[in-house]
């Protein structure tokens, strides 16, 4: 969808709320240790926070339309409840702030609070047409809780028109898989910005 709106011509900005630093066999794995400790998470989520820059960049996003925000992997159902004023540690990284390089608003505390707060100065900055988040089927904890957060927050500002939710609803998937059924996924106007809210 993303290569697709920016060959039509639209101005595509990617959020990652997260930097994937929750995936404890990933981290297993690359470190070649059974229990990868905080540091070794923490690591992890700065590989794939520039990970995810490559990637942009291969897709033809330019640095300057890409945000890190650097909250939890796995905790944004707690963020967006019990959380939401009171600060968070995450189980695998013990962090409480973000800590990610080139994050939006390093030392953020781990709250719901101040991830909307985050998420609203990218809605001010990029003004999208469209916003693109998951949608709330998706297996995955935290990209339903993201589509829970996108609604409340287009809607506050009177613009739920603009949000399309979709993408997976299989397992540990995040991908082209294409819109949830039932919901309109059509790229911005040629020229126009799009923000994709994304893991």
């Amino acid at each position: 969808m993303i290569a697709g709106a920016i060959v039509a011509g639209a101005q595509v900005s990617v959020v990652w709320v997260t930097a994937g630093d929750g995936f404890e066999f990933a981290a297993s794995l690359a470190e070649r240790t059974l229990d990868p400790g905080d540091p070794q998470m923490r690591a992890m989520g700065q590989t794939r926070a520039q990970e995810a820059l490559k990637a942009a960049a291969a897709l033809g996003i330019p640095a300057s339309h890409t945000v890190m925000l650097g909250y939890p992997d796995g905790g944004l159902s707690a963020l967006f409840t019990t959380n939401y004023t009171e600060t968070y540690t995450a189980r695998t990284t013990g962090a409480s702030a973000v800590y990610v390089r080139g994050a939006q608003t390093p030392g953020a505390p781990f709250t719901g609070q101040a991830l909307e707060a985050d998420l609203g100065r990218v809605l001010d900055r990029v003004k999208p047409d469209l916003v693109l988040a998951p949608a709330p089927q998706d297996f995955h904890p935290d990209h339903r809780t993201l589509s829970h957060i996108a609604l409340r927050l287009m809607s506050a500002r009177g613009q739920a028109g603009r949000l399309r939710l979709g993408g997976s609803r299989r397992a540990g998937m995040a991908g082209p898989q294409g819109p949830a059924p039932g919901i309109a996924a059509d790229p911005a106007p040629a020229g126009r910005p799009a923000a994709v809210a994304a893991r």
